[in-house]
């Protein structure tokens, strides 16, 4: 389903010494810009923003903690600054494009990037959150990884899933899916 019929899908015969790298990159682009409604790709922006930064934050906090990284822990004074305060940050700057609105499709991209960050660092410390004391590398802390991972799992069979629950809304409603509906 093609919404600007002016565009073709990229030919995956064109330039025999392309990459099939290059050319899934070109069929993902297209595929991004002219099959997804503004409000897919801010969402599938969000959801990817979330996986890399959960992946990122963790990452660097074990390279810390076990100093494979000439990283240390950010502090004020003797107060150590947790990476959920930036993601209070990001959502209260998500909020805020959100409030104000735009028609451009790039904002949407931003904010969806800014609200899948900010979710990311708050949802990776859960249980600092809830317990009130620091549990980020106890079992009693580990539960905040399996949210994730529930959140990850989640969104990605939705994403991955549209084609069939546009047909399936077909299907129930006997209408076709309008281009631009989620």
């Amino acid at each position: 389903m093609i919404r600007n019929p002016g565009h073709q899908v990229p030919n995956h015969r064109a330039g025999k010494h392309a990459s099939k790298f290059r050319l899934l990159a070109r069929r993902l682009h297209h595929d991004f810009r002219y099959n997804l409604t503004s409000r897919q790709r801010s969402g599938l922006v969000a959801y990817l923003s979330f996986v890399v930064s959960i992946a990122a934050v963790r990452s660097l906090t074990t390279g810390i903690r076990t100093g494979r990284l000439p990283l240390h822990d950010i502090t004020a004074g003797d107060v150590h600054i947790h990476h959920y305060l930036p993601g209070i940050a990001l959502l209260t700057v998500a909020g805020g494009m959100g409030v104000r609105g735009s028609d451009k499709a790039s904002v949407h991209c931003l904010l969806g990037a800014t609200y899948g960050t900010g979710c990311a660092l708050i949802t990776d410390e859960l249980p600092l959150l809830l317990n009130l004391r620091d549990v980020y590398w106890t079992p009693e802390g580990r539960w905040a990884l399996d949210v994730a991972f529930g959140i990850i799992a989640s969104a990605g069979a939705y994403f991955s899933g549209i084609p069939l629950w546009h047909g399936l809304r077909e299907e129930i409603t006997g209408k076709p899916t309008q281009p631009g509906t989620c």
